[in-house]
């Protein structure tokens, strides 16, 4: 599958650390391409591009402003996404349900009780 991982860089709980763990846990047995965000609105139009550019799940890295963007971006589209909320040390892509198909989209917030 062709991931995208769309970061807030300059979120205070976006590490570069954080990042790069995410980023390797993901293209275990996926295409992952990371994308830091660089200003207000930039989520959306990364999200918006992802989907012309064929990419099959958009996971976003980042605070609520970049959750929501990434979401608006990708409305009406087929992307499936992931959400990992970079204040969240749950947060792990390996313990996703990842979908199968682009048309099943979920976000998927890890909180300690999704993950058991």
């Amino acid at each position: 599958m062709k991931i995208l991982l769309i970061a807030n860089s300059t979120a205070s709980s976006v590490t570069a650390r954080k990042r790069v763990v995410i980023a390797k846990l993901l293209s275990g047995a996926h295409d992952v391409s990371v994308a830091l965000t660089e200003r207000r609105g930039h989520a959306t139009e990364l999200a918006r591009a992802a989907i012309v550019d064929g990419v099959d799940i958009v996971v976003a890295l980042g605070g609520d402003g970049t959750l929501n963007e990434v979401a608006n971006g990708l409305v009406g589209s087929d992307c499936a996404w992931r959400c990992c909320p970079a204040d969240r040390p749950t947060c792990s892509p390996a313990r996703w349900d990842w979908p199968t198909t682009r048309s099943r989209r979920a976000c998927s917030c890890s909180t300690p009780s999704t993950l058991g």
